[in-house]
């Protein structure tokens, strides 16, 4: 049986390390104070490298960042009527 979640926290705040697929659509800005998208992606690639995750991306900035991340090999599903790309990592083969 598997267990499904979903939820819409502050993406910033919450424990990302149950989750195993992750959608974004446009998610986040960063201001002078806070690079928000620079965060998160961060966290995820911390993850990816840990666990096998998948990612929906639809924002250019976090596509960017994961894509230079080096932890994801990742694929165009749709091109209209936005890019959407899926980010996949290999995760800790041992897990």
């Amino acid at each position: 049986m598997s267990i499904r979640l979903f939820v819409n926290p502050d993406a910033l705040d919450i424990d990302l390390s149950l989750g195993t697929v992750f959608y974004f659509y446009n998610p986040l800005s960063s201001t002078e104070e806070t690079d928000a998208v620079g965060i998160l992606a961060g966290r995820l690639t911390e993850l990816g490298g840990r666990k096998r995750i998948q990612i929906a991306v639809r924002g250019e900035s976090m596509r960017e960042l994961l894509r230079a991340s080096g932890v994801f090999t990742w694929h165009t599903v749709l091109e209209y009527p936005g890019v959407w790309t899926v980010f996949k990592s290999p995760g800790d083969a041992s897990m």
